[in-house]
């Protein structure tokens, strides 16, 4: 059975379908405005590339082992709860690291592949500077879509539903899914998850761990994830996790949620 639900995941859902970015050159030089120096001016640069590198998501998978998909947003989007700096090094510092080092370890290996879940799915099979980044960049792409401007609020229809069934009301949910967020020790992640059974459960993930791995401890869809390594916002909140965690329900993007959640049931 697990067999058979992993092939659902990995056909449904939001594809993580990604594209070839110039955006991991984005530190470039800038010769227009010589006043400006620093994080500054890699702001501006980065911003200014990013409008040329937005795109639709699509279920068209490029055959190239190049797999960073530029954000649907701003880097200043999701302020005041993320600051700007943060998603600016998150991304193009962070995320843009796994997509290297997976890349290389791919051509190390001679491995070509039309996307990242195909790693994933066979995790147990390939060694961890592999699998590691792989996770890496399957979490990161993920967390992008679960959050945009003005969002938070709450799930409806199936999922709403759903999360009322299964942990007895919205506001129960919260309460769980923030406590999960707090126990990571160290770095991970916390989710939520529809499993084999179709069954809703929040767990959380060490490193960048992922839930659709053929060896992961708790298998299932992610349909919401939390990145809370302390690169995701230490910049902002210091060592104030709670205060991040609690923030982070303004921004969420429960739109993608339900479309994965609705995907599979």
């Amino acid at each position: 059975m697990i067999a058979n639900n992993r092939r659902s995941f990995l056909g449904k859902g939001l594809t993580s379908a990604f594209v070839l970015t110039s955006g991991l050159g984005i530190l470039s030089s800038c010769n227009n405005d010589k006043k400006e120096t620093g994080i500054d001016r890699s702001l501006k640069i980065g911003e200014k590339q990013h409008q040329k590198l937005k795109v639709s998501f699509s279920d068209k998978i490029q055959k190239t082992p190049l797999f960073q998909l530029p954000l649907p947003y701003g880097f200043d989007a999701l302020e005041p709860y993320i600051d700007k700096e943060t998603m600016y090094l998150h991304y193009t510092k962070h995320h843009a690291g796994y997509v290297k080092k997976m890349n290389a370890a791919l051509e190390e290996m001679g491995l070509k592949v039309d996307n990242v879940e195909q790693i994933l799915s066979s995790a147990s099979k390939y060694p961890a500077k592999l699998t590691n980044n792989a996770g890496g960049q399957y979490n990161h792409t993920l967390f992008w879509t679960f959050m945009k401007p003005n969002g938070g609020g709450a799930p409806s229809g199936n999922l709403s539903s759903a999360i009322d069934q299964e942990f007895g009301s919205f506001e129960n949910f919260k309460k769980t899914f923030q406590d999960t967020a707090m126990s990571v020790f160290g770095s991970g992640w916390a989710w939520l998850i529809c499993d084999n059974d179709k069954k809703l459960r929040i767990v959380k993930t060490a490193n960048q761990n992922t839930t659709i791995a053929d060896n992961a401890k708790v298998q299932g869809l992610p349909l919401l994830g939390l990145d809370v390594w302390e690169h995701a916002y230490y910049l902002k909140y210091k060592n104030l996790r709670k205060e991040y965690v609690e923030n982070w329900f303004n921004i969420i993007n429960w739109n993608t949620s339900e479309k994965r959640f609705d995907s599979i049931i």
